[in-house]
C-alpha cells in the first residue's frame, strides 16, 4: 500500500481536536492527496477493524472532526478547483479547498457563491458541505445544501460514487430525502462517507450592496427590536435584504473597542443598547430606490433612527464585517483566559421560528441572567442571525463549576427551542458535543430513520460513532 499512515504522537497531536477544543485520540493519521489515498485509508481501517474520522481544516465548533480512537483522514491535500463553467454557472471543486479561496476564484470569473460561514477563511469546502454550513447571508441565500448540485464520495467499502440531484421540476416518488442521495450526505457530518469532490451552483453577483447599522435604545429586545425584525422580514418589505444580524449592548461594546483598536472609526452613540446590521443587495438600477424604502422602515421602527450608520462602499462593508467577526474572536480570547481555571465559553446554536422569538428571547434572557446573578464573574451576551430566528447566546464561565452550570443552561435553552418548534443546532452541526442532546430530542420515528440510513450507507459501522 502506497499511503503512509502516521502513528507518531507528535504528528497526531495537531489532529486530536478542532475549534471546539474537545479532546480526542487517534490510532493513526492518513494524509490524503487523491481519491485513491482515501480508498487506501478506508481499507487500512477496515483491515484493522477501527473506525475513521474525516477531517478538513478543523474549524468546527461541535467536535465533529475530533477522532475518538479512530483513524483520522486528513483531506486538506484534496485541494483546488477542477472545473469552472461560467456558462452553466457551475464549479467542480475538491473537498479540501479553503472555502474563501474557492469564493475568490469564482468571483474573479464574475460569479458568486452564496454560503458565507464566519470561518470561511479557515474551513474546507468538504467540511462546509458535511455540516451544511450557512452564515450571515443565509437569510437570502440559504444554507450550503441549496448550492450543492452533485457530490463525489468514497463509501465505507471503498467504492466511489457520484451523486447528483434529479433535474425534474416535479416529483412525487416517495419522500424527497429518500430519492435524493445528495440531500442525505449534506449535513451528515462524516457519518456516511468521505466527500472528495463537489459540483456547486453559482449565481450572478448582486450589482450593488449597501448596509445599515440600525440602533435601538431599548435593552429588552422584544420591545422594539423584534417587531422591527418582523417588519423587515415581512412580505411587503422592500426586496434585497440578505443579512439581519443582532448585536446586544455587550456585543456593541466589543465592536466599539475593535473599531478603536483598528482605527476604522465606527461611531456608536452611548445610548445604544442593541443594533441590527442589515445588508441590502440589488441590481444597480433599483438600488437607490430600495435603500430609500429601507430608510422609511428604519425611521418607523428604530428608536435611534437618526444615528443609523450607512455603509455604501466595499471598503466600509468589509471593515464592518471584520468588526462583526471581532465579536466571536474576542469571546474566544476571553474564554481562553478562563481556561486555566477550568472555565470557558458555552455557545448556543439553537434556532426557533421567527414567530416564536418573542417567547424564546425573554425566556433565554431570564435563564442567562439568573445564572449570572448566582455566579460571580459569569458574563453573557447574544448576537448573530436573528433574522433567521437564530441568535447565538454566549455564556462565559470563570471556572469549571460555572462551566458545568452554563452547559446545563445552554442545554435547557436548546430543549426550550425544540419545544417551540426549533432545532438544537442551526449551523454548527451536532458533532460529538451535541449528539446525545440532539438524539434525545428527536422523535422516535426520526431516530429509527437516521439509524437505518447510517446502516444502509455503512453496514460495518466504519463511520458510526457514539
Amino acid at each position: 500500500m502506497g499511503l503512509d499512515v502516521a502513528r507518531d504522537p507528535d504528528i497526531l497531536s495537531s489532529h486530536l481536536t478542532d475549534a471546539s477544543q474537545l479532546p480526542g485520540s487517534a490510532v493513526g493519521l492518513a494524509r490524503c492527496a487523491s481519491v485513491d489515498d482515501v480508498r487506501e485509508a478506508l481499507s487500512w481501517a477496515r483491515d484493522r477493524r477501527v473506525g475513521v474520522t474525516t477531517q478538513g481544516l478543523l474549524s468546527g465548533l461541535a467536535g465533529g472532526a475530533v477522532p475518538d480512537g479512530t483513524l483520522a483522514i486528513d483531506t486538506r491535500g484534496l485541494s483546488g478547483v477542477v472545473d469552472l463553467d461560467p456558462a452553466r454557472r457551475r464549479v467542480r471543486v475538491r473537498a479540501g479547498t479553503v472555502l474563501a479561496d474557492l469564493k475568490a476564484e469564482v468571483a474573479a470569473a464574475g460569479l458568486f457563491y452564496g454560503p458565507d460561514p464566519t470561518s470561511e477563511g479557515e474551513c474546507s469546502v468538504g467540511g462546509s458541505i458535511a455540516t451544511n454550513a450557512s452564515g450571515a447571508r443565509s437569510l437570502r441565500y440559504g444554507a450550503t445544501a441549496a448550492w450543492v448540485e452533485a457530490l463525489t464520495v468514497v463509501k465505507a467499502n471503498g467504492d466511489i460514487a457520484t451523486l447528483a440531484r434529479g433535474g425534474a421540476e416535479k416529483a412525487a416518488t416517495f419522500q424527497p430525502p429518500l430519492v435524493d442521495p445528495v440531500a442525505q450526505v449534506v449535513g451528515s457530518e462524516g457519518r456516511l462517507c468521505v466527500i472528495v469532490e463537489a459540483e456547486l451552483r453559482l449565481e450572478r453577483p448582486p450589482e450593488r450592496v449597501s448596509a445599515m447599522v440600525v440602533l435601538f435604545a431599548e435593552g429588552a429586545l422584544e420591545l422594539r427590536l423584534l417587531p422591527f425584525v418582523e417588519m423587515a422580514r415581512a412580505h411587503t418589505a422592500p426586496p434585497g435584504l440578505r443579512t439581519c444580524e443582532l448585536f446586544d449592548a455587550t456585543a456593541l461594546d466589543i465592536v466599539k473597542e475593535a473599531s478603536a483598536q483598528s482605527g476604522r472609526g465606527v461611531r456608536l452613540p452611548a445610548g445604544a443598547k442593541a443594533a441590527l446590521y442589515l445588508e441590502i443587495a440589488t441590481d444597480d438600477d433599483v438600488h437607490d430606490d430600495v435603500v430609500e424604502r429601507w430608510f422609511a422602515i428604519v425611521a418607523e421602527g428604530s428608536s435611534l433612527a437618526n444615528d443609523t450608520l450607512v455603509l455604501s462602499t466595499s471598503a466600509e462593508l468589509n471593515a464592518f464585517r471584520a468588526l462583526r467577526h471581532a465579536v466571536p474572536a474576542t469571546l474566544n480570547e476571553r474564554a481562553a483566559r478562563a481556561k486555566a481555571n477550568g472555565g470557558g465559553k458555552v455557545s448556543t446554536d439553537w434556532a426557533v421560528p421567527r414567530s416564536r422569538l418573542a417567547e424564546m428571547i425573554p425566556w433565554a434572557d431570564r435563564r442567562a441572567s439568573e445564572l449570572a446573578t448566582r455566579i460571580p464573574g459569569l458574563a453573557w451576551l447574544r448576537f448573530g442571525h436573528i433574522g433567521n430566528g437564530h441568535p447565538h447566546y454566549n455564556l462565559l464561565a470563570p471556572d469549571a463549576e460555572a462551566r458545568v452550570e452554563a452547559k446545563r443552561v445552554g442545554e435547557d435553552m436548546a430543549r426550550q427551542a425544540v419545544a417551540l418548534g426549533g432545532v438544537v443546532s442551526a449551523e454548527h452541526g451536532v458533532g460529538r458535543i451535541k449528539r446525545a442532546l440532539a438524539w434525545e430530542l428527536l422523535p422516535l420515528e426520526s431516530q429509527l430513520l437516521l439509524d437505518a440510513l447510517e446502516r444502509a450507507w455503512d453496514p460495518a459501522g466504519l463511520f458510526r460513532r457514539a
